[in-house]
């Protein structure tokens, strides 16, 4: 039988996570138990079971600055940048082995522009370059790297009118602000009302 969270809370996880949690009355092994459990959680098939055994890991790893055990994780899971920040701030000099270094150079084919991309959002991206003529839909979670698409967008066809629609005006300012912070083209090039349309020259517009 595959695991679930319904079978997990008839068994007395319950009580070992609240303490946990709460960080009341737990032992260190009490700790390792937590640990060996997210372990199982992660390998398995039920997504929400995996969510839970990541959140164990996070609130461990934050709590007793113990960045071990999250950085294995997000090394095995394809969370490349959560993987790289740990490196970089950390893991001390004395500490980086073999394993370490050879681990930060591979997350290196993992970014671009200076911004490290997960397995995910790297796969979309290289997807979506690969199909960028062509008619494509992009459908993906919040923060899974959409907005770096447009920029790739925009930087392929600066010299043709692009048209952003954002379905808020909050939105809207955030997608012109990354434009602008990309330097792909200056404000003046970018119209947030139709008044602002030159016909005269090419423009990029981000409307609602």
């Amino acid at each position: 039988m595959s695991l679930s969270l319904r079978i997990i809370k008839n068994t007395n996880f319950a009580s070992l996570y609240r303490r946990f949690l709460l960080d009341k009355d737990i032992s260190q092994s009490d700790i390792k138990k937590m640990l060996s459990l997210a372990v199982i959680f992660l390998n398995s098939n039920d997504e929400n079971v995996t969510k839970l055994g990541y959140r164990i890991i996070v609130i461990y790893s934050n709590r007793y600055k113990d960045y071990g055990p999250l950085y294995e994780v997000s090394i095995n899971k394809g969370l490349y940048p959560i993987a790289k920040f740990i490196d970089e701030h950390f893991v001390e000099n004395e500490n980086k082995t073999f394993f370490t270094e050879l681990n930060s150079s591979f997350l290196e084919t993992y970014k671009a522009n200076n911004v490290y991309f997960s397995e995910q959002q790297f796969l979309l991206n290289e997807f979506y370059k690969d199909n960028l003529p062509n008619s494509i839909s992009v459908i993906a979670p919040t923060s899974y790297g959409k907005t770096e698409l447009i920029l790739e967008t925009v930087k392929e066809w600066k010299d043709r009118n692009i048209c952003i629609i954002t379905p808020t005006k909050s939105l809207l300012a955030k997608t012109r602000f990354r434009i602008l912070k990309a330097k792909i083209l200056s404000s003046k090039n970018i119209i947030v009302h139709p008044d602002m349309y030159n016909s005269g020259k090419n423009c990029i517009a981000v409307i609602v």
